[in-house]
């Protein structure tokens, strides 16, 4: 999987891990963390459904899932991105019709989209790679495309480092954006700046829901993104 094309945004739908990476580009700009986080408490709980059919569909964990769909589009089912992905797990059309996905505005149907292909990415990464190094590595692949990933991974082996460890490969995957590494890549230039965020930023979510989704299952804090980025508010306490 790791030959299939990337670089042009009609990427063939037999490589979907990748077209959706490369077709969607930044998202929308949204308003920032704090001013949603009343709409966060209330999106959570009529969202919580879906994504735990996602789950069932990608056997994924759902906290997962919700953790990404918030990093892409806030769980706001309307959101799109300039590059015309769309939805609350910010599908591209050439990814949703992989997916099955008829609506990308309907949040059981994008949702559903988000967790199979998320699932088949994770399937693509080496099965020796232990987690929690594996689901970091298929995020950052979710978010930038496979091949990218693979670039990154022998960049670093070629530093003599880990390329099967996460730690390793986030320093190295930015120089894909310079021309002096970019150009020995397979898939030449990437924003590799942009998954290592991703990564950081799904983790912070993803520790948040963990925390607030057992005994307190369908609450969330005030302000949910505030404390995911490791800023609490006044009168409540990180994780």
């Amino acid at each position: 999987m790791s030959a299939c094309r990337q670089s042009t945004r009609n990427a063939e739908h037999l490589c979907p891990a990748e077209s959706n990476a490369e077709a969607r580009g930044r998202t929308a700009p949204l308003k920032t963390l704090e001013q949603r986080g009343s709409r966060s408490r209330r999106d959570f709980a009529e969202l919580r459904a879906q994504f735990e059919k996602g789950a069932t569909a990608s056997g994924l964990d759902w906290r997962l899932l919700a953790a990404v769909g918030y990093q892409e589009s806030h769980w706001n089912t309307h959101a799109t991105s300039a590059d015309g992905a769309m939805g609350l797990m910010m599908l591209t059309t050439d990814t949703a019709k992989a997916m099955g996905v008829t609506d990308r505005s309907d949040a059981e149907q994008n949702i559903r989209g988000g967790a199979v292909y998320l699932s088949q990415v994770l399937q693509m990464i080496p099965p020796r790679i232990a987690e929690p190094n594996r689901t970091w590595m298929a995020l950052a692949a979710y978010n930038v495309g496979f091949g990218h990933l693979e670039d990154a991974r022998v960049l670093t082996q070629m530093q003599g480092k880990n390329p099967d460890s996460w730690d390793d490969v986030s320093q190295f995957l930015p120089q894909l954006a310079e021309e002096r590494w970019y150009a020995q890549a397979r898939r030449g230039y990437a924003r590799g700046w942009e998954p290592v965020r991703f990564v950081e930023s799904v983790r912070g979510f993803l520790a948040v829901l963990e925390w607030y989704g057992g005994a307190q299952a369908g609450l969330l804090p005030t302000s949910f993104g505030t404390i995911a980025s490791g800023t609490a508010p006044p009168g409540e306490k990180l994780p």
